[in-house]
Protein backbone atom coordinates (compact mmCIF):
# COMPACT_ATOMS: atom_id res chain seq x y z
CA UNK A 1 0.00 0.00 0.00
CA UNK A 2 2.73 2.31 1.17
CA UNK A 3 4.69 1.64 -2.28
CA UNK A 4 1.49 2.56 -4.44
CA UNK A 5 0.67 5.32 -2.54
CA UNK A 6 4.00 6.85 -2.83
CA UNK A 7 3.35 6.11 -7.05
CA UNK A 8 0.27 7.30 -7.11
CA UNK A 9 1.37 10.62 -5.23
CA UNK A 10 3.66 11.70 -8.00
CA UNK A 11 1.13 11.78 -10.45
CA UNK A 12 -1.66 13.05 -8.65
CA UNK A 13 -2.07 13.95 -4.80
CA UNK A 14 -5.81 13.66 -4.47
CA UNK A 15 -6.15 9.93 -6.35
CA UNK A 16 -3.35 9.00 -4.13
CA UNK A 17 -5.03 9.48 -0.89
CA UNK A 18 -8.30 8.18 -2.29
CA UNK A 19 -6.47 4.63 -3.56
CA UNK A 20 -4.39 4.98 0.01
CA UNK A 21 -7.67 5.50 1.97
CA UNK A 22 -9.52 2.55 -0.63
CA UNK A 23 -6.84 -0.11 0.10
CA UNK A 24 -7.00 0.79 3.94
CA UNK A 25 -10.17 -0.31 3.87
CA UNK A 26 -9.88 -2.94 1.38
CA UNK A 27 -7.61 -4.82 3.86
CA UNK A 28 -8.71 -3.58 7.08
CA UNK A 29 -9.10 -7.51 7.92
CA UNK A 30 -5.83 -8.36 7.50
CA UNK A 31 -4.25 -4.50 8.82
CA UNK A 32 -5.86 -5.32 12.54
CA UNK A 33 -3.07 -8.03 13.34
CA UNK A 34 -0.47 -4.55 13.35
CA UNK A 35 -3.69 -1.96 14.42
CA UNK A 36 -6.99 -1.56 15.62
CA UNK A 37 -10.10 -1.36 13.56
CA UNK A 38 -10.62 1.36 15.37
CA UNK A 39 -7.42 3.11 14.68
CA UNK A 40 -8.08 2.07 11.02
CA UNK A 41 -11.52 4.04 10.75
CA UNK A 42 -10.54 6.50 12.74
CA UNK A 43 -6.82 6.90 9.37
CA UNK A 44 -9.95 6.99 7.12
CA UNK A 45 -12.21 9.75 8.60
CA UNK A 46 -8.93 11.68 8.77
CA UNK A 47 -8.16 11.06 5.15
CA UNK A 48 -11.44 11.97 4.12
CA UNK A 49 -11.36 15.50 6.35
CA UNK A 50 -8.23 16.26 5.25
CA UNK A 51 -9.55 15.42 1.16
CA UNK A 52 -12.66 17.64 2.06
CA UNK A 53 -10.23 20.00 3.94
CA UNK A 54 -7.82 20.94 0.56
CA UNK A 55 -10.32 20.64 -1.68
CA UNK A 56 -12.55 23.24 0.12
CA UNK A 57 -9.33 25.62 0.83
CA UNK A 58 -6.79 24.54 -2.22
CA UNK A 59 -3.21 23.39 -1.39
CA UNK A 60 -1.09 25.24 1.19
CA UNK A 61 2.51 24.93 2.39
CA UNK A 62 2.94 21.07 2.54
CA UNK A 63 4.41 20.80 6.59
CA UNK A 64 1.15 22.80 7.24
CA UNK A 65 -1.09 20.22 4.95
CA UNK A 66 1.02 17.23 7.13
CA UNK A 67 0.22 19.31 10.26
CA UNK A 68 -3.02 19.20 10.08
CA UNK A 69 -3.38 15.67 8.52
CA UNK A 70 -2.23 14.56 11.61
CA UNK A 71 -4.56 17.10 13.66
CA UNK A 72 -2.02 19.89 14.80
CA UNK A 73 -2.62 23.51 14.05
CA UNK A 74 -1.74 25.66 11.09
CA UNK A 75 1.89 27.45 11.41
CA UNK A 76 1.42 30.76 10.28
Amino acid sequence: MGQEFNVNREKNKTEAWKIFQRRLNENAGALTEIMSAKEIVELSMKIEESMKTESAHGTGNPLDEVRLFLGGEKVH
